[in-house]
């Protein structure tokens, strides 16, 4: 039996990382499925689709309350439109795969699938309710469904991610701005791992929530330690204080049984292969 997975979010890092790494993959905008509300008839003859929806909105534009009609059009809007469209067609599919976020948490410091969830911005609020969305509509249809919560990713056309502003400042001399000294500790995943967890988690027969995560916590402190030249930073650090969740770290079982987290990029050995440390 072929497949075909489509990949929705034609604007994301992740999904451009996903359609080079995925045989037989299509990237689509979310733009077309509300120009064409038949967009998807095209695929009623794919023996088997896997479909995985990714972000709808610009990263850098997350949590921008100028614009919340867009916003919201953008995100589960967009999403309602898809899930619609598979509604009213006569498509095989395989498996829907949604891309939440690790924000769903909010105040968790080791993050559980079955944790209550506690969003406190616009951002986590809507993938929230996208999360259940896809969980309601999915087992009304009787389709098999996986919404993965990625924690902190970074790497590829990234430009976005702390990570990325890090290396840039090391490398450019860029003024770094942080929060409370980047003394918060998150989980940082490489997107080439998260891709390859995609990539198995289709094939599997995992259902449901499941943490993409390297399970191990780091902070953005201790990464500009080990960049120091002697006691001296090589760039300037802007800082500014506000509450924020002092540890976000994943509970990886679930993902452990699926692929072997122990192969995962470090995100410190990325940064000295970046920067040349």
């Amino acid at each position: 039996m072929t497949t075909k997975t489509l990949i929705f979010g034609s604007r994301s890092n992740l999904s451009r990382q996903l359609k080079k790494n995925i045989n037989n993959s299509v990237l689509i905008s979310s733009d077309m499925t509300f120009n064409n509300k038949n967009y998807l008839k095209q695929f009623e003859s794919c023996e088997n689709l896997n479909i995985i929806i990714n972000s709808f909105y610009p990263a850098s534009k997350l949590n921008n309350y100028s614009e919340p009609v867009v916003y919201i059009q953008s995100s589960i809007l967009a999403l309602a439109n898809i899930l619609s469209q598979i509604k009213e067609l006569p498509l095989r599919i395989g498996k829907i795969l949604y891309t939440s976020s690790a924000s769903v948490y909010g105040i968790n410091n080791f993050c559980h699938e079955n944790d209550v969830l506690m969003p406190l911005n616009l951002h986590s609020s809507l993938k929230v309710s996208s999360e259940k969305l896809i969980e309601g509509f999915c087992n009304k249809m009787n389709i098999d469904y996986i919404v993965a919560r990625v924690f902190n990713m970074y790497g590829g056309d990234d430009k976005f991610s702390i990570i990325s502003k890090v290396i840039d400042a090391y490398l450019l001399r860029n003024t770094l701005h942080l929060v409370n000294y980047g003394a918060s500790v998150r989980d940082y995943i490489h997107i080439k791992d998260v891709v390859m967890c995609y990539k198995s988690i289709l094939k599997s027969d995992t259902h449901g929530v499941i943490n993409v995560a390297s399970g191990k916590g780091e902070s953005i402190k201790n990464i500009l330690e080990f960049l120091k030249v002697g006691d001296v930073h090589k760039f300037d650090i802007k800082n500014y204080k506000k509450p924020e969740v002092d540890i976000s770290v994943a509970n990886i079982d679930n993902l452990s049984r699926i692929v072997d987290c122990n192969d995962f990029v470090d995100v410190i050995d990325y940064i000295a292969l970046k920067t040349g440390r």
